[in-house]
């Protein structure tokens, strides 16, 4: 039995007669008259009587209708779900970002990414870059927004794209170094600062940069995020330097985000950030869908020159 003869059978049930059924189907009447014979003979029953010119069901057809209208209904809503998969509108989406992004930059483009996606299923958490790294290794994960520093290990369990943004000096609007267009590591020596912890690969790399001059970075606060320097930086006049993702968030949130502008540093200071896959475990259509469009949100945000 097959999904033809189905067809045809339902048809005929339908209509009364293999010349309307055929008409009804766009097919000749010798095709469906053989088709129904097929299926009969493989059933062992005959499923009309003739009458005229019309074909009464027997009492067993009218059984084989109501299963075959259920099975014909089943493959078409399994076709329109699949293709609903294969343009990435259905399906479930299991996602991981740092917890910068994730208090307001990736919840904002995924809210909109699902809004017109009614089959989208999503599971969404915040971790830390290096248990993003490890949660994709699992291959347990479709997508992690993470710190290059972590995900590009050398590590054949993931599939990593980078994308570097530099970072810029927050200063309030009336801090004595507001008014320079470019910020240089001589401007900021001894100035009493926010910073990220001292294992942080951008404080490390920013030390360096007054190791190299001969200069003191006066870290008078230091935190786990960026985020909350910027509350420092606008509450306390600290200056501090960070990374772009956390500029657009601070603007997005913060309701004195005017009182605090972002200077180029004249040294060269960039964040990497990482979309990271697994590698071992083929991404549906779904996954490879939100990864580029959430490439191409979060690009122009992390390359922005902020003036």
């Amino acid at each position: 039995m097959n999904t033809q003869q189905l067809l045809v059978f339902t048809e005929v049930m339908k209509s009364g007669s293999v010349s309307a059924a055929a008409r009804n189907l766009g097919r000749t009447q010798p095709a469906v008259s053989a088709s129904l014979k097929t299926l009969e003979n493989l059933l062992g029953t005959p499923l009309f009587i003739r009458e005229g010119k019309r074909l009464n069901p027997v009492p067993e057809a009218h059984y084989l209708y109501a299963e075959a209208i259920n099975i014909l209904e089943q493959i078409k809503s399994t076709e329109a779900h699949f293709k609903e998969t294969l343009v990435g509108n259905r399906g479930t989406l299991k996602l991981l970002a740092m917890p910068g992004p994730s208090s307001y930059i990736f919840p904002e483009f995924l809210s909109n990414y699902i809004a017109e996606k009614p089959d989208l299923d999503v599971m969404f958490s915040t971790r830390s870059s290096s248990q993003i790294f490890n949660l994709i290794s699992s291959q347990d994960y479709d997508l992690g927004f993470c710190d290059a520093r972590i995900s590009t290990k050398e590590n054949h369990l993931i599939n990593s794209t980078t994308i570097s943004g530099e970072c810029r000096v927050a200063v309030l609007h009336d801090h004595e170094l507001a008014q320079k267009e470019v910020i240089t590591i001589e401007d900021l020596s001894k100035v009493p600062m926010g910073t990220l912890l001292p294992d942080h690969h951008i404080v490390q790399k920013l030390q360096k940069l007054f190791d190299r001059k001969e200069l003191i970075l006066h870290a008078k606060v230091r935190t786990q995020f960026f985020l909350p320097l910027l509350n420092f930086v606008e509450n306390s006049g600290l200056c501090a330097v960070v990374d772009p993702l956390s500029i657009h968030t601070y603007q997005k949130l913060s309701k004195n985000h005017t009182k605090v502008k972002f200077i180029p540093l004249n040294a060269k200071l960039s964040y990497d950030y990482a979309i990271i896959t697994p590698a071992k475990r083929p991404s549906s259509l779904t996954a490879r869908n939100f990864q580029t469009q959430w490439i191409n949100f979060i690009k122009p945000m992390i390359l922005d020159n902020f003036t």
